[in-house]
């Protein structure tokens, strides 16, 4: 799961010049191919937001609606009993869906 993180972070580093964006393919294969397989689920529920990234910012409209669906999932496995982590990946996931 480091490239998607890592093409994020090419893309904030190399910010309004075309390498930026020189990843994103490869990003969003390797986060559809996480998500295919349930490998993301390994992961902590803040880096689970990382790994959809990709496909969250993608100009193909299909890949935007992945990370809207998998964030519901994700906010539905946040323990209940985990106030505070629960109020902010509530508030943070309802805004990413918007």
């Amino acid at each position: 799961m480091a490239i998607p993180i890592a093409a994020v972070s090419v893309c904030n580093l190399y910010r309004s010049e075309p390498r930026a964006w020189a990843q994103d393919v490869k990003a969003q294969r390797v986060a559809l191919s996480a998500i295919a397989r349930g490998d993301e689920r390994r992961l902590s529920p803040l880096q689970r937001v990382f790994a959809y990234v990709p496909l969250e910012h993608a100009e193909n409209m299909d890949f935007q609606q992945i990370p809207v669906e998998q964030f519901g999932v994700l906010r539905a496995e946040i323990p209940r009993n985990n106030v505070s982590v629960a109020q902010n990946f509530s508030i943070m996931l309802g805004d990413i869906a918007r």
